[in-house]
């Protein structure tokens, strides 16, 4: 049997990185780096997680792929191409990121091979005048998103978005966007590492050159009509008997919300697929097989192999919680639970489909 994975995180510097994984999140990083990111799962060129405990220790993820791939990651994986759908980490932005947008499947596996990228964000720690970009200005088309590159004023039309600790944002491929300095986040997304500069604020990069922008690209795969107009995430929340579970994004690609945990936390993995659990608060004793016991804290990942079955996490904290899931599936789930409509909506990811008298159905 298996059981609850660790992987090593891997650690990308970048110029506008810094210490605030350490500080918030316990991670072990060198004194005065400029840590911008803690790959926690990952199976990309860029970065491949090695597992960090148990008897499978120094294996890789791509082994696992290899040699359990139902075992470990469930019957979902069986419909996947060879690659691990997802990519997960930690952000510390000590100073702004580039504004940026990512392609959708289609144009990135025409041009980049590899997948797109939709991801979301929960905002793990924020200065109090934290702020990020999504999307433009109202109003604001292509034509003025071009001119604005070529006349250095794209400042003028990006809209900010004030945010704060346990704030939510879901950026479906196609989304202009930036994190703002003095914010960590937790970011879960397509296993893609494919970024298109739009602008990077006239700076220098860790080379003391200005870093590459990809304009053709950014405005090839840029959606200039679709942006969310209030982009924090409400999400569902859900009481049970010793936490609260707020479900906030639920699309294709991956399901992803929180745990609040008072007191514990019960469920079973039945086979169908993996689950990944990132630890942001607190500190939790993981009870699973025959009173096999793996402590879990603040700062941590952990993988579920789809085979683990039933586990308990006694403590007290919060967790973010990943997995993937057909929204129809979960839109079902939900219905069958009492919620209506407006509840569901709620969820971003399920804000995409609309109920008539024929049931749930795409928009699109």
């Amino acid at each position: 049997m298996l059981y609850p994975i660790k992987f090593k995180p891997i650690y990308k510097e970048k110029v506008w990185g810094g210490q605030s994984l350490k500080k918030c999140l316990n991670k072990d990083i060198v004194e005065n780096s400029l840590i911008g990111e803690s790959w926690e799962v990952c199976a990309h060129p860029s970065g491949t997680s090695i597992i960090d405990n148990g008897a499978l220790q120094g294996k890789s993820i791509i082994d696992l792929l290899k040699e359990n791939r139902e075992e470990v990651f469930g019957k979902i994986s069986l419909s996947w191409e060879e690659q691990f759908p997802l990519l997960i980490k930690f952000i510390d932005a000590k100073d702004k990121l580039s504004v940026q947008v990512h392609p959708d499947d289609d144009y990135a596996k025409k041009y980049e091979k590899e997948l797109g990228k939709t991801e979301m964000w929960y905002i793990v720690d924020a200065v109090s005048d934290a702020y990020l970009i999504y999307g433009l200005s109202e109003g604001a088309k292509k034509d003025e998103f071009i001119t604005s590159i070529k006349e250095n004023t794209i400042e003028n039309i990006l809209k900010k978005v004030s945010v704060k600790k346990g704030d939510v944002l879901f950026i479906p491929s196609g989304s202009i966007h930036a994190i703002g300095e003095g914010i960590v986040l937790a970011e879960i997304q397509q296993n893609s590492d494919t970024t298109y500069r739009v602008y990077d604020w006239n700076r220098l990069g860790l080379d003391g050159k200005p870093r590459q922008l990809h304009v053709k690209q950014a405005i090839a795969v840029t959606d200039f009509e679709n942006y969310m107009k209030e982009p924090i995430v409400k999400g569902l929340q859900i009481k049970k008997q010793g936490y609260t579970r707020t479900i906030y994004v639920c699309c294709k690609y991956f399901t992803t919300e929180s745990l609040d945990i008072h007191t514990q936390y019960s469920d079973k993995i039945d086979g169908e697929r993996f689950e990944i659990y990132m630890c942001i608060d607190g500190a939790f004793k993981m009870i699973y097989g025959e009173d096999k016991v793996e402590q879990f804290s603040k700062g941590e990942t952990i993988f579920m192999p789809a085979n683990i079955g039933s586990f308990q996490m006694k403590g007290e904290g919060k967790i973010i919680r990943t997995y993937i899931m057909n929204p129809l599936e979960m839109i079902q789930n939900l219905k069958d639970m009492g919620y209506i409509y407006e509840d569901i909506c709620n969820i971003s990811g399920l804000n995409q489909y609309k109920l008539d008298e024929r049931g749930w159905r795409n928009k699109r």
